[in-house]
């Protein structure tokens, strides 16, 4: 199997608590035994450097291969929604990523995808702690954007209703609510 590998990140937060996010490469934490300048050997495959130019098309990409990405065991909404406080700071993270690698005890991440060119600190870094904050100050907005989200897709609502039955949550509110 032979695949893309794009010069951007694909960066995931946990929102632990105010302030404190857990960051990780996405396909870093899966994938990577042996990386060169332009190759990346995995027990998967091999994938190649590709370099995108716009941070929308790295996005249509990462969506076209959620499943390699992030496994079986996660659903990627990509739904782009404003959270936080109405009258304070919002932001707008790309996606969202329900992981339920343990049904019961599933983890929401915040994804946002960046492309090479955008400054780790000044861009990427203020984006995360936005993101922190924001979930602190709008959880039940966030729960309601998860609903509305996994209810307009069929397949993610089965599965999460799937993982839901699996863990003993009650139904799928109550599956989300555990996030």
């Amino acid at each position: 199997m032979t695949g893309s590998l794009t010069s951007a990140m694909a960066l995931v937060s946990h929102p632990d608590e105010v302030g404190a996010s857990r960051l990780s490469m996405a396909a870093g934490e899966r994938f990577v035994e042996r990386l060169s300048m332009s190759h990346l050997v995995t027990p998967y495959g091999t994938f190649n450097l590709i370099q995108y130019d716009t941070e929308q098309e790295f996005e249509r990409a990462i969506v076209a291969h959620v499943n390699d990405i992030f496994g079986e065991r996660r659903i990627y909404l990509d739904c782009k929604r404003k959270i936080g406080a109405k009258d304070g700071k919002q932001s707008v993270p790309d996606a969202y990523l329900i992981d339920v690698s343990s049904p019961s005890d599933p983890q929401l991440y915040v994804v946002e995808n960046e492309i090479s060119s955008h400054d780790l600190f000044k861009h990427i870094g203020v984006q995360l702690l936005q993101f922190s904050v924001s979930f602190a100050q709008a959880g039940r907005t966030i729960k309601q954007i998860l609903f509305d989200e996994v209810s307009a897709d069929s397949s993610a609502k089965a599965r999460c209703e799937k993982y839901a039955q699996e863990g003993g949550f009650r139904n799928l509110d109550h599956f989300l609510e555990s996030l």
